[in-house]
């Protein structure tokens, strides 16, 4: 478990410049709940059901991996 403090300010250190996230989970409802931590921050938030997925929407470059 985690708390939506705690995954922003990660992701603030490894990602300052925070615009893009890909979201990779297999239950919709998990899914839905954290894409909603993100509500009133300046990102895009893309959600992806499982890994093969998110892999195939990188490589068709519909995400942006920097």
């Amino acid at each position: 478990p985690f708390s939506r403090d705690d995954l922003l300010t990660t992701l603030r250190r490894v990602a300052p410049r925070l615009g893009h996230v890909l979201l990779v989970d297999d239950d919709p409802q998990t899914a839905d709940l954290v894409a909603q931590w993100f509500e009133g921050e300046r990102c895009v938030v893309e959600k992806a059901g499982d890994g093969v997925i998110a892999l195939d929407a990188i490589a068709a470059g519909g995400l942006r991996t920097r």
